[in-house]
C-alpha cells in the first residue's frame, strides 16, 4: 500500500476519510495471502465500498476488477481509480447484491471484504444470487466481522447495548455450515477461519477519525477481546456446475 504513494502522511490522507468499517485494506492483505492469482483475471469485487480493495487488487496482481457496490457513487470511485491509475483495470458498477447484472460463469474470482454479512447469510442466497456469476473451478473469498467460537453466534450481553438488526455476525462454524447447503460449491474446498489481522484492522478504522468510528471506540472497549474476531471463508465452485 506505502508503494502507492510518496509518503506515509499521503497515503493516510487518502485512506482514512474512505474507510467505511474494520480496514478492508489490512483484511484483503491477510485473506489474498491464502489464494491463488493469475495474470488478467477478472475479479467481482462485491460490495467494494470506497473501492480501496479494488483499487489494491488491480495493483497488487493486475487484475481485471469489476467494482460493485450500492451505497457508493460509481462516478466516486471512477474518480478515485482514475487518480491511482488503475481505471484500465477497475470498472465500477452501482448494483444491489440480489440483482447483479452480470454474465454466468463470467469471474474467476469473487471477493467481498466487509460486506458479506450484509447480505450473503441467508441460506439460499450463495446459491441463487451470487455462484452462477463464477466460472466453474473458480474461487470465492470473504472477509468480515465474527464471533469467536465459543459464542455460539449468541449477542454477548456486554455487546448487546450496541447491537443493531444489521450486525449478521456468526462464527467461522456458522458461515462453513451455511456454505455446505450451497450445493453448487465443491464441499471439501470450505473452509473457515479466524483471520490474525482482526486487531489491526479494527484499529486502523478507531484511528482514522470518522465520525462512526468514534461511536464505536465504545463497542471495542465492551467487547475486550472476548466475543469479536474477524472471519475469512473460501471456496471453489464445483467444475461441472454451470
Amino acid at each position: 500500500m506505502k508503494n502507492w504513494f510518496n509518503t506515509e502522511e499521503e497515503m493516510k490522507a487518502f485512506i482514512n476519510p474512505l474507510l467505511m468499517g474494520p480496514s478492508s485494506l489490512v483484511l484483503i492483505d491477510e485473506l489474498v495471502s491464502h489464494l491463488s492469482f493469475k495474470p488478467n483475471m477478472r475479479i467481482l469485487d462485491l460490495g467494494c465500498g470506497t473501492g480501496l480493495t479494488s483499487i489494491y487488487l488491480a495493483k497488487k496482481f493486475g487484475a481485471q476488477v469489476i467494482a460493485s457496490d450500492l451505497w457508493i457513487s460509481p462516478s466516486e470511485n471512477a474518480k478515485r481509480f482514475a487518480q491511482l491509475e488503475v481505471d484500465h483495470l477497475v470498472t465500477p458498477i452501482y448494483a444491489e447484491a440480489h440483482q447483479l447484472p452480470y454474465a454466468h460463469n463470467y469471474f474467476d474470482m469473487i471477493i467481498a471484504i466487509d460486506s458479506y454479512h450484509y447480505f450473503g447469510y441467508t441460506k439460499n442466497y450463495l446459491e441463487e444470487h451470487l455462484i452462477k456469476f463464477l466460472k466453474p473451478g473458480g474461487t470465492i473469498a470473504i472477509a468480515i466481522p465474527g464471533l469467536q467460537e465459543h459464542c455460539n453466534n449468541e449477542r454477548p450481553e456486554a455487546l448487546r447495548p450496541f447491537w443493531s438488526e444489521d450486525m449478521h455476525f456468526y462464527s467461522p462454524s456458522w458461515w462453513k455450515n451455511l456454505w455446505l447447503s450451497c450445493d453448487s460449491l465443491n464441499h471439501e474446498s470450505i473452509i473457515a477461519f479466524e483471520l490474525s489481522s482482526h486487531q489491526a484492522a479494527w484499529q486502523a478504522w478507531l484511528n482514522c477519525g470518522n465520525e462512526y468510528a468514534l461511536n464505536d471506540q465504545k463497542f471495542i472497549a465492551a467487547d475486550q477481546g472476548k466475543y469479536l474476531n474477524s472471519v475469512a471463508v473460501m471456496a471453489t465452485k464445483k467444475d461441472d456446475t454451470n
